[in-house]
């Protein structure tokens, strides 16, 4: 991690911090669970493996006690993940019906690339793809700071549908998988 910061005092005694960080690589559940899974529970460091890097630009008031006013965070950004896993992820094992659960355990993705925004309480999430050895997805949404949440997924319905009848013409017997 190598970057900047700024902190100035306005004439209340309350003050105005700004910063820019790069991330070179950064173990991503290490990171989530250092930062405490980013106070949320949606995803939490035991669903998630993989390299970050990236960088941020944080701008925040404080106040006097330097106390982070959370109203006036905002965060801009952009970010990678390599070589990524999302592993017991609940949203995605409820997709079981139509992939079997075996696919869903552990989904890996090689490569993730997205902006993130951070203002007025919110996080938002824009579109992005994830190519992932489960299926592809696109994924965009918004979370608030009280924890309400709003996330788009969009996979293709034949894919979905491809899996289920490729996995459905196929049983295990005693002599291992059979196939029609």
């Amino acid at each position: 991690l190598s970057g900047n910061a700024a902190l100035a005092e306005n004439s209340e005694g309350a003050y105005q911090a700004r910063a820019r960080f790069d991330i070179g690589t950064a173990d991503i559940h290490n990171a989530f669970e250092v930062f405490n899974n980013f106070r949320q529970d949606q995803i939490v460091a035991e669903n998630i493996m993989g390299d970050l890097s990236g960088s941020l630009s944080i701008s925040t008031r404080l106040d006097s006690s330097f106390k982070l006013l959370p109203s006036s965070l905002s965060i801009t950004g952009s970010y990678s993940i390599h070589d990524g896993e999302l592993i017991s992820f609940d949203p995605l094992m409820k997709l079981s019906r139509f992939i079997e659960v075996s696919e869903l355990e552990t989904v890996i993705f090689e490569d993730l690339h997205n902006d993130l925004f951070i203002s007025d309480n919110r996080i938002l999430i824009p579109s992005m793809e994830i190519n992932s050895s489960a299926f592809n997805i696109s994924i965009s949404g918004e979370q608030d700071f009280s924890g309400d949440f709003e996330y788009h997924l969009s996979v293709l319905l034949s894919e979905l549908l491809s899996k289920k009848a490729r996995s459905s013409d196929s049983y295990i017997s005693e002599f291992g998988s059979v196939e029609d």
